[in-house]
């Protein structure tokens, strides 16, 4: 049973890094087609480095790809130790919600670089908030589905 845990903790992991890369290159190709005005490196790499040369061009869309799939690993942990035994894609829908209010509430009003909530246009909001959603029941659906599918192979009474 150990091993079985350990086999869909590395998959989380794995699921993690995919859908940080995915759905970060979804939110650049929003940024680029101006269905969000904030571009994921104007979120999470100029606040860091003040360099804005490089940071506009592709070195800095490449890093930004990198840093987001790094977080989204840990978002996936966090999802794999509280929420993977829950079977219901609501679960997903809502940890999705619960990272945009951080990312609007939280990160955004520490970065003073940034806009605040209420000076960004209508669209940002629903782009941004839909683009969550689908990253959570992603991480969601597929961390709780290889769970699910793990113990049943190894257990198959288990659900019943």
């Amino acid at each position: 049973m150990e091993q079985n845990q350990n086999e869909v903790l590395k998959r989380s992991l794995l699921t993690g890094w995919l859908g940080g890369l995915f759905w970060a290159l979804i939110a650049m190709i929003m940024s680029y087609l101006n269905f969000i005005e904030l571009h994921p490196r104007h979120l999470f790499l100029r606040p860091y480095l003040n360099i804005h040369r490089w940071t506009d061009s592709w070195q800095g869309d490449l890093l930004v790809v990198g840093m987001l799939s790094v977080v989204s690993i840990f978002i996936a942990v966090i999802y794999y130790f509280i929420f993977k035994s829950i079977r219901s894609s609501w679960v997903g829908f809502a940890y999705g919600v619960m990272l945009w209010l951080l990312l609007m509430f939280v990160y955004i009003p520490m970065i003073t670089s940034l806009p605040h909530f209420g000076d960004l246009h209508k669209e940002t909001y629903i782009g941004t908030f839909c683009l969550f959603i689908l990253y959570g029941l992603f991480i969601g659906f597929s961390i709780s589905y290889d769970y699910e599918d793990t113990i049943l192979k190894n257990n198959p009474k288990h659900f019943k």
